[in-house]
């Protein structure tokens, strides 16, 4: 359900904000959409969180320190 997938649903949203931001800033057609969400995902997973501001996600996944 939407309520208990609430977080997943937001972070997918993000990535889709940030995927079509990117495109339009950068001028790219949108045949470029797949390559710019998997980068726009891929450099997230290295910015720190609020809720998490000493790891990032790609360190917490992978049990990194």
């Amino acid at each position: 359900s939407s309520a208990s997938n609430g977080h997943v649903e937001r972070g997918n949203r993000t990535i889709i904000e940030g995927t079509r931001t990117q495109l339009e800033e950068s001028g790219l057609d949108r045949r470029w959409w797949c390559e710019a969400a998997a980068a726009h995902a891929y450099v997230r997973s290295f910015i720190p969180s609020s809720r998490h501001p000493d790891i990032v996600p790609w360190m917490a996944w992978f049990k990194q320190k």
